[in-house]
């Protein structure tokens, strides 16, 4: 979900990046604004879409960001171990960790204040909340930590099993294959675990099938392999972006109104059944359609001064934006418990206008501080793209 704060920053994928945290700031407020009007009520799951494809997006996107560190890592380097290994998860954990933990501590901070009890806890510091489930029996504590718990696990593991592959491959194939090779196995795997899990248990679709670790790392891999070809194969990168681009839009139109059709109701009221195809099939092509569209995403420019500058920040801030962002949701219910038209709209506007200062305060005072600690003690060239 996060990106280095680099002076070279690609439009194209801070527009994407943006465009996942309005999603999902839409999704969040809208649920819980939103579902109390008469108006809304009968039709508000449908909004639910947007919390579902903002995540898929930064999914996606944080794999190919990430993936072309590991990659040119992995083809420069004359001897790929263990400390290519450490220092990546190092950086990436010195951009990650520090504005996690300290949301976490808030939160349990909170839950101490209210006399709130919450069994599990530890597993929070440790991103084992949602390894097989995420169970959201008692409560969903701090539950857009889900998604953090599935990238920290593939960028924990896909370096192993990369040196592992190695190991065994280099005799027959190059390392561009070998890079293949285990992104294959991550789609082909992810895959897999979700079928049977559908025809074992029939698992909810929310809280296992869309947020158990072991059923989701497929679609960072998705990422990967775009940053995979934009390294070995970019004139198809660029040459055939347009039409990729339809391509993806017009897939992602076609899981859209699956979602909408099948799934809504049952994401937003955890009721309902959802199809085989739904709970197996539609993760793959959802994170399909975000790869394809990926090329044309990455040409984008913007000459307009004010609007790059905005949507830069925005996606520069995205990261405590997301973990940021409900407290104020929440607090302004307790506020505001009221829903007329004139205090929906000040609310929305606290919202935004709230989250946006904090999140700028976070990044430069957490974030950024921790990533100039990270840059003072590795070279230039390990900084992200």
């Amino acid at each position: 979900m996060s990106v280095d704060n680099l002076k070279n920053r690609n439009f194209g994928l801070d527009l994407m990046r943006f465009c996942a945290i309005a999603f999902v700031l839409l999704h969040h407020w809208t649920a819980y604004n939103l579902s109390n009007l008469p108006v809304f009520k009968d039709y508000i799951y449908y909004m639910s879409v947007f919390g579902y494809l903002g995540v898929e997006i930064f999914f996606v996107l944080s794999g190919f960001l990430i993936g072309n560190i590991i990659i040119k890592s992995y083809c420069n380097e004359v001897v790929y171990g263990k400390q290519s290994i450490l220092t990546f998860w190092m950086r990436r954990w010195l951009r990650t960790l520090p504005l996690y933990y300290l949301i976490l501590f808030v939160y349990i901070a909170v839950i101490c204040i209210k006399h709130t009890l919450f069994p599990g806890l530890w597993k929070y510091f440790l991103f084992l909340q949602n390894i097989f489930k995420y169970d959201t029996s008692n409560n969903d504590f701090y539950g857009v930590s889900w998604s953090l718990s599935v990238e920290e696990w593939f960028y924990l593991s896909f370096p192993v099993l990369l040196i592992s592959a190695n190991f065994f491959l280099k005799k027959i194939l190059s390392r561009k294959y070998i890079i293949l090779s285990v992104i294959v196995f991550y789609i082909v795997v992810s895959l897999i675990i979700r079928v049977a899990y559908v025809y074992i248990e029939d698992p909810s679709w929310n809280n296992v099938l869309r947020k158990a670790v072991i059923c989701r790392e497929d679609s960072i891999a998705f990422g990967v392999l775009g940053a995979l070809i934009n390294n070995f194969r970019k004139h198809l990168f660029n040459k055939y972006r347009i039409v990729l681009f339809i391509a993806g839009a017009l897939l992602c139109v076609f899981c859209t109104s699956v979602f909408l059709r099948d799934i809504s109701y049952n994401y937003y009221y955890g009721l309902g059944t959802v199809s085989f195809f739904s709970k197996t099939f539609l993760f793959t092509l959802v994170s399909t359609s975000v790869l394809m569209m990926l090329p044309y995403c990455y040409s984008i420019n913007c000459s307009n001064p004010f609007v790059r500058a905005a949507i830069t920040h925005v996606s520069k801030i995205s990261y405590s934006l997301y973990l940021i962002h409900l407290f104020f949701d929440q607090a302004l219910q307790k506020i505001f418990p009221y829903h007329t038209p004139l205090i929906l709209l000040v609310k929305l506007i606290c919202f935004l206008l709230f989250s946006i200062i904090a999140s700028t305060i976070s990044f430069n005072f957490v974030e950024n501080y921790f990533l100039k600690i990270r840059d003072r003690i590795w070279e230039e060239k390990y900084k992200a793209t």
